[in-house]
Parts: structure tokens; sequence; C-alpha cells
């Protein structure tokens, strides 16, 4: 286990770093502090002397792209003003086995625009360094503080060799220890080492390139759309009453092309929109979906 470093600065547990990508294949460096062992995958570790690990690894980005479901996935903070983004918001980060990486490009977006997302790539020393130190983290306590109306940071995890995923949820996370209250010291130190190893995870990610998703979580509001909102037509095939007889009452996901023809008529405006196939014009707020990542909601 590691040691809480409780002399280190709290970060945002989005915080980006830019990454220098050459051609396809990319140095990364990744945390051990142990000087010269063998890391995952042949690469040597090296001594840091700020305590983080690092590993110098080539992370090769000529893979197909992520499949499957996430090893790690990092949801949005949602405060208690933007709770009509709770299904709207798009995910931090989500890393797969591959060591690919999804994102928006924009940190911290709240969801009521159309974001731009991402895809990198994560080298196997820093993943399996974060899945070690979440595994860590996974009974920790990490207290309740007191501070109203923030929102709640959910990662979640499959280690391997777990019979499922595991999950961490935490409170009001990366506010500031002078905000939270009468936390311990040790409650504390658990939260900035989680933040520190969500800081390191998204540093980590090399050569990101625009990535267009092709899966839209269309959420919606009311059939009476207001005369502000942008006019779409719905891109079908179903109409919107038949697709939305397929799933939780005023929700629905398109996939493959529905979904690319709505991120593309939407660009980077506003999510909320009204969607008219002619029979029911109905306003739906858009949320882009990563491969793996839940639907509608139950």
């Amino acid at each position: 286990m590691r040691t809480s470093r409780t002399d280190r600065t709290v970060r945002s547990p989005f915080a980006l770093i830019t990454a220098i990508a050459m051609g396809g294949l990319v140095l990364g460096g990744c945390a051990t502090g142990v000087t010269g062992t063998a890391a995952v995958g042949g690469a040597t570790t090296s001594a840091d002397p700020t305590g983080l690990p690092s590993c110098d690894e080539v992370a090769d980005l000529r893979d197909p792209g992520p499949a499957g479901d996430p090893v790690i996935m990092v949801s949005g903070e949602t405060n208690a003003w933007n709770i009509g983004t709770l299904w709207t918001r798009p995910v931090a980060l989500a890393v797969y086995d591959s060591g690919d990486a999804v994102r928006p490009v924009t940190p911290g977006d709240d969801g009521a625009t159309i974001p731009a997302m991402e895809r990198g790539h994560i080298d196997s020393c820093h993943l399996e360094s974060a899945l070690a130190e979440l595994t860590d983290l996974t009974t920790a306590d990490f207290g309740a503080p007191g501070v109203t109306d923030q929102g709640t940071t959910t990662v979640t995890f499959r280690p391997d060799g777990a019979a499922g995923p595991q999950q961490i949820a935490v409170y009001a996370l990366g506010i500031g220890p002078d905000s939270l209250g009468d936390l311990t010291d040790e409650q504390l130190a658990h939260r900035e080492r989680l933040v520190a190893a969500l800081d390191d995870l998204q540093s980590a990610v090399v050569g990101p390139q625009p990535w267009m998703p092709d899966r839209v979580r269309m959420v919606g509001l009311d059939s009476a759309a207001g005369d502000d909102q942008p006019d779409y037509r719905w891109p079908g095939p179903d109409s919107i009453e038949q697709a939305l007889q397929r799933t939780r009452p005023d929700c629905v996901v398109l996939e493959g092309e529905s979904a690319r023809t709505v991120l593309a008529t939407m660009g980077s405006g506003a999510s909320t929109a009204k969607w008219d196939d002619g029979i029911r014009p109905t306003s739906f707020t858009a949320a882009v979906l990563v491969l793996g990542q839940p639907g509608c909601p139950e």
C-alpha cells in the first residue's frame, strides 16, 4: 500500500496535462517510486523525488480502438444545481483493457452543450498502477463532509481476478480540505490519494485525437417544446413514439448511423433541442455514450 501523501496540494480530480505524441509511438511515464525494477509490460521504473510512481514505457496507438467494457470509468460530477444533467453529463474518462482512453476534450463538461470527445492511449504501466491504487482504496473511509450542493464522483473499475466491477463513490471530492468540515486526517489523506490517482490517470493519456461516438442517450423532457430551443428533424428509422415504447419512458438510446446523424446535426450546440418526426414533436436532451456505458436509467 502506498503511504499517504498528506503534504501534497489537493488538485481537481480531472486536471489535464498536455501529452506529446510522435507518430504512432509515444513515451509515457508511470509511478512506482522504486528504482530499477521491472514494471508491467517489461518497462523499467525510476525514482521520482515527488514520491509519485514513474516508469518508462512505449504506448502503441495503432490498436483498433475501444472494445468491451471499460476497466476504469470515472463519472462526471453533478452538483445539486445541475441535477437535470444527471443522465446527460459525459463521463470524465473511460479506459479500456487495450489502453484506449476516451474523454471529453474539455474537462468538467457539464453536458449543457454537445461535448467534443477525444480518444488517446494509456500505457499498461499507468493502467495497472491506477487499478492497484483504486483497489487499495476500495474499503477506504472518505468521510461524509457537511458541505452542501456538491457532486459525487463515482469510479467504476474492474481489477484482474475480481468477480465483478468495483465502485468508489465520494461526495465533494477535490474541493479542498478547508471546505470539508470535521473530516479526520485519515479521511482527508484517502481523498487526496484518490484525487492524485485520477489526476495521474488523466495525465497519462497520450496522443489524443478527435473521436466520434456512435451511441447517444436521448432523454425526453416535454412533448411541447419551447420556441427558444433548436428545431431538428428526427433521424429515425423509427418514429419517436416507436423508439420510446421499446425503452424506459422518455428515454431512448440511438446507435450507429442514427447517433452519428444526431451528433452531426447538433454540432457543438445546446444538448437540449426539439426533435420532430412529423407526428410527435418532443424535446430531448442528448448525451454521448462511450462503449460499455449504461444506456437509459432503470
